[in-house]
């Protein structure tokens, strides 16, 4: 999906909104930095099966599925997030997808039950 202009200027507009920065990156990095110093880590890599940092992020249970058929899956509960990871993947990936999805909860509000999206990549256009 090539991004238009109108959808670039109207991320950055959201991005701004939202993490007060219109730079998504630069607000990874900041978030990222930000997290590791508050779970007493000195520099990445942060031990992603750390239980606070998935409390942190409202994560009720994280767990492995033998038949799921994609490599990780969030979901979305009343009280927070279920991630699911594909347990065929080699425990590299496994740690791989289980932060990726983590990090997919930094898109949500997580001081709303159940927890809101903050922002959409989708265009108007888009369904």
């Amino acid at each position: 999906m090539l991004l238009d202009k109108r959808v670039i200027d109207s991320l950055k507009t959201n991005c701004k909104g939202v993490f007060g920065n219109e730079d998504p990156l630069n607000w990874a990095d900041i978030t990222t930095v930000g997290l590791i110093k508050e779970l007493g880590y000195r520099e990445p890599p942060v031990n992603i099966f750390d239980v606070n940092l998935l409390k942190k992020r409202n994560v009720l249970r994280a767990s492995t599925k033998k038949h799921l058929p994609v490599f990780g899956k969030l979901s979305i509960e009343e009280n927070g997030f279920v991630i699911e990871i594909n347990q065929n993947n080699l425990i590299k990936w496994i740690r791989y997808n289980l932060a990726h999805e983590v990090a997919h909860t930094f898109f949500f509000d997580i001081n709303t039950w159940p927890p809101r999206r903050l922002t959409s990549l989708r265009s108007s256009n888009e369904p």
